[in-house]
């Protein structure tokens, strides 16, 4: 059945949960209050979302075996790095089924995704286009005509225009399939270019110590990890690890783990009871020993004190405004 979904937060953590695929792994990187919306359209088989943040971000992204996807900046202005890879405005992203990889965002961007399950991707480009063109595993990037990317963008943009003023068209299954077939035709048109952008070695094996460096960082969800732990645990220097993490998602390891403790202090703060929980508590928790320095990351992070978020999570809610048409 054809459904929308539309959510807006102040939250990243509510953002993170809103979006698919869904992953423990997503750190703010800009300072200040987070906003962002998403809106999810499900109509048969293909799925689209359109996204808009305010503040830099690093999303760790595993694709779903059974889907493959495509994602696109909405306009001008928008940016996205995918895999170490700064992705053009006339590019999309492939996101073959089972990829996985960094997806960053360098500042405020509008951007969108569609997918299929894999064997109708696999279908569909047979019978529209002769081949099948589920994208290489290499690849990052395919160059598209602008012809085919004013289509697409004008496409999913008329889909959220219908989401938001007439969600019963979309509702409609037969309009839902007509639209659907619409979208999907777009969709192999964009990964039937043969402008294509594949990663390289030396990127693949920065990737891989990235990869390995947020595993690490992962299994320690609950305490913070310190850099020494995971040069050691890693097998590789600092400067190397820099090199990596600055080339992947635009910031250093050092900057990374402070900015994840604060998040995970943050996590701490909105689930502890204001009429018992202390701030210096569930700081010191996770590694923060100079109350009044925490307090300032903390704000320039969130924009708002550890003691601001402790006091009136409980009370108010999560803070997000929801609206979800089904």
């Amino acid at each position: 059945m054809p459904s929308i979904s539309v959510q807006a937060t102040n939250d990243a953590d509510e953002f993170r949960l809103a979006i698919r695929p869904t992953t423990e792994a997503m750190i703010v990187t800009g300072r200040g209050r987070f906003s962002a919306s998403v809106m999810r359209i499900d109509l048969h088989n293909l799925r689209m979302q359109r996204f808009r943040e305010n503040l830099s971000r690093v999303w760790e992204l595993q694709v779903p075996r059974a889907r493959s996807a495509i994602a696109f900046t909405l306009g001008h202005g928008s940016s996205i790095c995918w895999r170490g890879v700064d992705i053009a405005a006339n590019e999309v992203i492939p996101l073959r089924a089972g990829t996985y990889g960094l997806h960053v965002l360098p500042g405020e961007a509008q951007w969108g995704s569609m997918s299929l399950p894999s064997e109708c991707l696999t279908e569909a480009s047979i019978a529209l286009l002769g081949r099948d063109v589920t994208p290489p595993p290499d690849a990052v990037a395919f160059t598209i005509p602008p012809l085919a990317l004013r289509l697409l963008r004008r496409l999913h943009a008329a889909a959220g225009g219908l989401a938001e003023t007439a969600p019963e068209i979309i509702e409609n299954p037969d309009a839902a399939r007509g639209l659907e077939q619409a979208l999907t035709e777009a969709m192999l048109a964009c990964l039937e270019a043969t402008g294509v952008r594949e990663e390289t070695a030396a990127r693949r094996r920065h990737g891989v110590i990235v990869r390995r460096f947020l595993a690490l960082t992962d299994a320690s969800a609950d305490q913070a990890i310190y850099l020494t732990e995971i040069c050691t645990a890693l097998g590789v220097n600092e400067r190397t690890l820099h090199y990596c993490c600055q080339e992947q998602f635009g910031v250093g390891p050092k900057r990374y783990l402070l900015l994840r403790r604060l998040q995970l202090a943050r996590r701490a703060l909105q689930a502890a009871d204001p009429s018992t929980g202390r701030v210096t508590e569930i700081a010191t928790q996770f590694g923060f020993w100079e109350l009044g320095r925490f307090a300032v990351y903390y704000r320039r992070a969130f924009g708002e004190s550890p003691s601001t978020t402790l006091s009136s999570h409980r009370r108010s809610g999560s803070g997000h405004h929801f609206a979800e048409t089904a």
